[in-house]
């Protein structure tokens, strides 16, 4: 995925990488453990800012990758609420081909995006 979002080129969008994070830290000095919480479980792995403002929600899944229950409710979310949403597959064990098809289909989905 990160050489996908590095080599994405697209005169009205710009990608992000979604990360999401539950995590416990421990304070080095006081020793408390706290969890860090970022993002919500289900979120798309990429979110997109189109030029004037527009997001569109981008899952990216391996060959085999299935949505876990709480991605199909992001994606119900995502389209109840008319944000764009999209899912790319990989090409299994063909990293330079799963490249080239996302840029292909995320370049295609966009066009109908404004």
């Amino acid at each position: 995925m990160k050489l996908f979002l590095a080599s994405f080129r697209h005169p009205r969008a710009r990608l992000f990488r979604r990360n999401i994070i539950n995590t416990p830290v421990q304070d080095l000095h006081s020793g408390q453990v706290w969890h860090a919480k970022a993002g919500l479980p289900g979120q798309c792995d990429i979110y997109v800012y189109m030029r004037g403002g527009r997001g569109v929600e981008v899952e990216c899944k391996s060959e085999r990758g299935k949505q876990s229950p709480e991605q199909k409710d992001w994606m119900a979310f995502c389209k109840a609420w008319g944000i764009p949403w999209i899912q790319l597959e990989a090409i299994d064990g063909d990293d330079a081909g799963t490249l080239e098809k996302w840029t292909r289909e995320l370049s295609e989905y966009l066009k109908g995006v404004e």
